[in-house]
């Protein structure tokens, strides 16, 4: 594998928790739509000249090559258990390492053992930069949230057989968070981007160097007009995921069901995994017990002509959705700094998120959002009532959310920054 190389340039290998989306177009295997920061990353990247990259990531099995623009590394790790811990990741992360020979390392999430395997690696250890992206101590402290207890303790078939019902989901978010847990304490050079993340880091680390780091979006949410009234669906409501309880899609859904008398036309859209498909036996069975208490609530709230789950979208229908939508709403007990917001913020979509974690860090209330309490159903009703009866105060969010975005998710500043640390932390 031959990169052209050039005096100066600062080897830098990313070690990502999925294939990103680019590789996997690039050499023609399935990739996920999931983690866009990367991607955007990636395009700064390559518009400039200064880092030789090496992207890494789990897959069923060990390969490598290169694309012509960086070289991409497998490495073999259970995909339906990433939080398993074995002396073979360490290998293989190890022989990645010995073959690309980095300056950097920057590691994408804290969560998964590859990563505390790098960290446990004293030979490579010190080249590490952790990429805070959500902190799965407070993910496993609230994963419950909300849920009746008969939710908590039902398993579907396709929960018993795969060890993945509710209780086992929050179990492995519980050993995640103890990797996390190794990974900061063991970390020298952690990046973040939220006052969440920071004081989080304070907390657990004192020692460690904190390098803010915002992240920048997908492309297409930099090209073309932003939203405007005329252009939107009126009534429509757009959800970018909601697959595990976490996302908090219940409280949307009991929010519409709230509005649905009064806005006979309103809609609910739904990006993401369709764990509600019931359409094939095939489906029905691997039906998760959180896919099964939604559809008891669409049921429940007669939401059946309402709801639309439109399944995995690419950055390109993602944007599609939000410009069509009213009002787009992210209902998360927790998140740190969702992409899916700054998204949305970027086009100008009218927005609605909880206060919760690192969210306000991104955005004031009442200025470039609106915001409520996780699982406040009444209080998200009420701010969806209010983007859906003001014109003017949709323009305003609107206006001030697109300055705000393009102050965070500003790509050639974001470039720079990232290029300053990753040498601070070769020299």
């Amino acid at each position: 594998m031959e990169l052209s190389e050039e005096k100066n340039k600062i080897r830098v290998l990313w070690l990502c928790n999925l294939m990103p989306s680019f590789v996997g177009d690039a050499i023609g295997k399935p990739a996920t739509n999931k983690e866009g920061w990367i991607a955007g990353m990636y395009c700064e990247v390559k518009n400039h000249n200064d880092i030789t990259l090496a992207i890494a990531y789990p897959d069923r099995e060990v390969y490598s090559g290169s694309t012509g623009d960086y070289f991409y590394y497998a490495f073999r790790e259970d995909g339906n258990r990433p939080e398993d811990y074995e002396s073979e990741l360490k290998r293989g992360i190890n022989d990645i390492c010995e073959s690309f020979k980095p300056d950097v390392i920057h590691c994408f999430g804290t969560e998964y053992a590859h990563t505390r395997a790098l960290l446990e690696n004293e030979k490579y250890a010190g080249k590490a930069l952790i990429h805070l992206q959500g902190i799965m101590e407070v993910c496993f402290e609230k994963y419950y949230t909300d849920l009746p207890e008969k939710v908590i303790n039902h398993n579907t078939f396709r929960d018993i057989i795969k060890k993945d019902g509710i209780r086992q989901q929050k179990e492995k978010f519980g050993i995640r968070a103890k990797h996390e847990a190794v990974t900061i304490s063991n970390a020298k050079n952690i990046c973040g981007r939220t006052e969440f993340d920071r004081e989080y880091t304070k907390k657990k680390n004192p020692s460690a160097v904190y390098y803010r780091l915002n992240e920048t979006l997908r492309d297409t949410f930099y090209e073309g007009d932003c939203w405007t009234p005329p252009k939107s669906t009126r009534h429509r409501i757009f959800v970018s995921q909601g697959n595990y309880p976490l996302k908090g899609l219940h409280t949307v859904l009991e929010a519409v069901g709230m509005l649905k008398d009064k806005y006979p036309d309103i809609s609910l859209y739904v990006a993401g995994d369709d764990i509600v498909r019931d359409n094939s036996l095939k489906n029905k069975i691997r039906e998760p017990e959180y896919g099964r208490y939604l559809k008891k609530l669409i049921k429940k709230y007669g939401l059946e002509d309402i709801v639309y789950f439109l399944g995995q979208k690419n950055a390109s229908e993602m944007k599609e959705q939000m410009m069509q939508c009213n009002v787009f709403v992210l209902p998360s007990f927790v998140e740190n700094s969702p992409n899916s917001l700054g998204e949305a913020m970027m086009l100008g979509v009218p927005s609605v998120c909880t206060d919760t974690c690192g969210i306000p860090s991104l955005a004031d209330d009442k200025i470039e959002v609106l915001m409520y309490e996780p699982g406040d159903a009444a209080g998200l009703c009420k701010r969806i009532t209010d983007i859906f009866e003001d014109d003017s105060l949709c323009i305003s969010l609107s206006e001030k959310a697109v300055k705000r975005a393009n102050e965070t998710h500003d790509r050639l500043q974001n470039y720079k920054d990232a290029l300053k640390i990753y040498r601070q932390i070769a020299t």
